[in-house]
């Protein structure tokens, strides 16, 4: 049985890519996005996150 394995591909026996651990990765913008996308929410968006994120946080 021959197999032909497609350009650019990667055997199994290689080793994976490492990701470095999240505090040497540094983020281009100080202000995360989530926190931009919260601010632009109407008062009841928010209100209904707010108690979206309560029923379902761990306690």
């Amino acid at each position: 049985m021959i197999i032909i394995e497609p350009a650019g591909e990667t055997t199994m026996d290689e080793r994976p890519t490492r990701m470095p651990p999240p505090e040497q990765v540094m983020s281009p913008d100080p202000e995360p996005v989530g926190v931009e996308f919260l601010a632009e929410l109407p008062d009841h968006v928010r209100a209904f996150f707010d108690e979206q994120h309560k029923l379902y946080s761990p306690k």
